[in-house]
């Protein structure tokens, strides 16, 4: 068993909530160091591309081909940084966090009404 806490420490030990400057300042570093990566991994491949064949790949940003992977790339970024740590590394850098609180509890499901033996469906004995 565990020990009734004061609620009054519970609440200053919370934190503050991080205003709209903070995220958007999160939200600009993530935007930076993800097309930054993204830069990077089209270098690379345009690289290896030309050690391996001798051919030149350039990329184009009006590419839609390039356009969709960027995107696909961003949702990678930011869904995978949520889902592994609940925050992104801009986040991190800015120091904004996610609600850690207790997830709240899901009403139970209620049964359906019973099903007759003879439901649709149901072969009829002959």
């Amino acid at each position: 068993m565990t020990a009734a806490q004061d609620p009054a420490r519970s609440v200053t030990a919370q934190g503050q909530y991080a205003g709209a400057v903070s995220r958007f300042l999160a939200y600009a570093i993530d935007l930076v160091v993800s097309s930054g990566v993204f830069a990077l991994a089209l270098a690379g491949i345009s690289y290896a591309v030309h050690v391996v064949t001798g051919k030149q790949i350039s990329w184009s940003r009006q590419d839609v081909v390039v356009a969709v992977i960027f995107v696909a790339w961003e949702f990678f970024y930011f869904g995978y940084s949520w889902a592994a740590s609940g925050r992104t590394f801009g986040m991190a850098v800015r120091g904004v966090r996610v609600g850690g609180g207790v997830p709240a509890q899901l009403p139970a499901v209620r049964p359906g009404p019973p099903r007759h033996p003879r439901a649709a469906g149901t072969p009829r004995p002959a």
